[in-house]
């Protein structure tokens, strides 16, 4: 959801319902969308680390 998020520069609710919508109810998919508030805190809890150098595979 955060990565459609960024990519629609939708807030929280908008991703949930298009997501819910879009996605899931489209596609015939009978999943439950994550609340917003719990993706958004999830979020913060993150540490990612990005590779600034070549990057061992």
């Amino acid at each position: 959801m955060v990565i459609l998020c960024s990519l629609f520069e939708l807030v929280g609710r908008k991703t949930e319902g298009f997501v819910e919508y879009i996605i899931f109810d489209l596609m015939g998919l009978d999943l439950s969308v994550p609340d917003h508030s719990t993706v958004y805190r999830r979020v913060k809890k993150l540490k990612p680390t990005l590779c600034t150098t070549k990057c061992s595979k």
